[in-house]
């Protein structure tokens, strides 16, 4: 996918897409003269992930950290969340770790500053795209 299928997923401008690039280790290309950037679905669910993070607060050394242990366990169900108790004290991957909120029984996909669930903003990236896909169909493009 290219930069205008992220921005269009995730609501991005072409400048944040820009920084984002620069700043995650995960996200760097190199850019072809005269020819779009790739990303694959794992990079869209970074894109996500990031942009949630920092709206969460999180400082953006922090968020590169944990978009490096998503990608170093990507495939794997599983959510990343802050190895101590201070902020700035790193990521760690936990596998199977879904957390739900017992009143209405709804996935809870993060705690701010603590936990992030990637496997559902995986889903809800999925579902966003196939929405997407099948709006498309349906028209006839």
């Amino acid at each position: 996918m290219n930069t205008a299928k992220v921005k269009e997923v995730t609501g991005f401008t072409d400048a944040q897409v820009d920084y984002l690039i620069k700043k995650i280790d995960v996200l760097q290309r190199e850019k072809a003269q005269g020819k779009a950037r790739e990303y694959s679905f794992r990079d869209l669910v970074i894109f996500k992930v990031a942009a949630v993070m920092r709206d969460d607060g999180i400082r953006l050394s922090e968020i590169n950290e944990a978009m490096n242990e998503i990608a170093r366990n990507w495939g794997q169900p599983g959510s990343i969340i802050r190895s101590g108790r201070y902020s700035g004290a790193g990521w760690e991957w936990a596998p199977n770790m879904d957390l739900v909120n017992t009143h209405n029984q709804k996935r809870i996909p993060s705690l701010p500053g603590f936990m992030y669930d990637i496997a559902f903003y995986t889903s809800q990236m999925r579902e966003s795209d196939q929405l997407k896909l099948n709006m498309a169909e349906e028209v006839g493009e």
